[in-house]
């Protein structure tokens, strides 16, 4: 028997002397981890006199100790004593799979920026978790919390006016000390534009001798002058959408002829007449001051022979050499300035346009031909 150790002789006589064997056993608890979580490792043996454990010898005979082992692994006691030698064995199972998720609030956001101004810009959350990892990072974004969200606002590389069409990827990479990792991309589109500031054509706008009227306050805007206007307003609409406290002023002025009080009166007319077409074509009338100037502040002569010869529509030759009528003309209008700019209109007169015979003539014209081109 193993365990009856035969310790001496003398003569025929024997003895026997009883040895116990060597016992032991070994666990883990938990016997199965994540990467980077602990175990407790646990071992107890009897009649030991040595004690080795596989990646810790030696070891106490009996004791325990956390462990974190990056792969699977196996512990073997080795308890050796008089009575023998046992090798109890646990294992540690390791799981090494990182497991990780990536989404986009929006897969799709808008930009729109005008001149210096954006007008909307878009932005999207991005949320994710990652599970049995030791590092968690956003690219772009850098290191973040295993789980979490955050909020991009995004805006284009190009910096030249056009549309706008770009992808944006993000990244998730999640790893951990046992060789585990995941990676997880999604994609989000930036889709817009950049647009120039919107030009607001600023023209005067003029008006025949005497019109309009207290009878007819509607009377007197020409079909050419009410175009000029409808492109102003077009423009202007547009750049309200860049500058939304802009305003527009406008400016009556008459020709010399005619008592102070006459001439006021005329001058709010046709500042009022022009802020009411404005108004039809879409422009809140709060957007717009009128103000009448009567025969103050009369171009004078030089200056009007100087937009003459600048003006892109030359007047016919009877017109031109009639400096009093031209003089008288030009004084006819309405000016019109953007605030806050303070963007004057040219006064250049509409010598080629349809109606500008109308519009030039010394004398009142006649009612019909006013009403033929209102």
């Amino acid at each position: 028997m193993d365990a009856w150790l035969v310790r001496f002789k003398a003569g025929i006589a024997s003895a026997t002397v009883v040895v116990a064997p060597v016992s032991g056993s070994v666990s883990a608890n938990p016997a199965k981890i994540n990467c980077s979580q602990n175990t407790v490792l646990a071992w107890v043996s009897k009649e030991t006199v040595e004690a080795d454990m596989s990646g810790m010898s030696p070891v106490p005979t009996s004791g325990e100790k956390t462990i974190s082992p990056r792969q699977t692994t196996t512990y073997q006691l080795t308890a050796s004593g008089p009575g023998g030698v046992v090798k109890p064995s646990t294992t540690v199972e390791v799981n090494p799979v990182v497991q990780s998720s990536l989404d986009v609030s929006s897969a799709e956001v808008s930009y729109r920026r005008i001149g210096d101004k954006v007008i909307e810009q878009g932005s999207t959350t991005l949320n994710w978790s990652a599970s049995n990892a030791d590092s968690v990072s956003l690219d772009p974004g850098g290191s973040v919390e295993p789980s979490g969200t955050k909020s991009f606002t995004l805006s284009p590389t190009q910096t030249g006016n056009g549309s706008v069409d770009e992808e944006f990827k993000y990244t998730l990479n999640a790893a951990n000390a046992c060789g585990g990792s995941d990676i997880k991309t999604v994609a989000v589109h930036l889709k817009g534009s950049i647009e120039p500031i919107p030009t607001v054509l600023l023209q005067s706008v003029f008006f025949p001798t005497a019109y309009p009227t207290k009878d007819d306050p509607d009377l007197g805007l020409l079909r050419s002058q009410q175009e000029v206007l409808t492109t102003l307003a077009t423009g202007f609409k547009q750049y309200l959408e860049y500058d939304p406290e802009a305003k527009l002023s406008l400016g009556g002025y008459t020709d010399e002829r005619g008592s102070d009080e006459l001439n006021q009166s005329l001058s709010e007319m046709r500042a009022q007449r022009v802020k009411e077409f404005l108004a039809s074509q879409g422009i809140a009338a709060e957007k717009i001051d009128a103000t009448g100037y009567g025969k103050q502040k009369q171009l004078d002569k030089a200056a009007i022979s100087d937009l003459q010869t600048n003006n892109p529509n030359q007047a016919p030759e009877n017109r031109a050499r009639d400096s009093r009528a031209n003089w008288l003309a030009y004084n006819r209008r309405v000016d019109i300035i953007l605030i806050p700019t303070n963007a004057e209109s040219q006064r250049f007169y509409p010598n080629q346009a349809p109606d500008s015979e109308i519009l030039w003539q010394r004398p009142q014209p006649p009612r019909s031909k006013v009403e033929a081109n209102n």
